[in-house]
């Protein structure tokens, strides 16, 4: 099984995934009772062909955001940066970060978790912050 699929199924035993294809799946966070928070990831391959995860972190539509402001807010960030993201064909802007996958061998939960724990949290406070 590649890393990947490995991180895929890994997710799934812990969250529960949508997989919206091959190379994408979401995972939602309850961050509090009744409020839930997205996480895309996808496996994306760099120039030197290394397998990453990419997680993005939904924190608005695009047209309801002041982008200037969520740049200064990000500042502050300790992981990931804004970036664009199409979901159902509507711009949104994301927190990203990328999870470097090994070559080969397991991707542990203990390994993923904190960063999608940092990725959830650094949103959910951005899109507080923005409203």
């Amino acid at each position: 099984m590649s890393p990947w699929d490995q991180l895929c199924a890994t997710l799934d035993r812990a969250h529960g995934v949508d997989r919206i294809g091959p190379q994408t799946l979401r995972v939602v966070h309850e961050v509090t009772p009744g409020r839930l928070q997205e996480v895309y990831l996808a496996h994306v391959r760099d120039n030197d062909d290394q397998s990453w995860a990419q997680a993005d972190a939904p924190i608005a539509q695009l047209s309801q955001i002041d982008l200037h402001r969520a740049l200064r807010a990000v500042e502050k960030a300790v992981c990931g940066g804004l970036c664009h993201l199409s979901i159902g064909g509507i711009a949104h802007v994301s927190v990203r970060q990328a999870i470097l996958l090994p070559a080969t061998g397991e991707v542990p939960l203990s390994s993923v978790a904190p960063v999608l724990r940092l990725l959830t949290a650094t949103a959910v406070g951005l899109a507080d912050e923005l409203r």
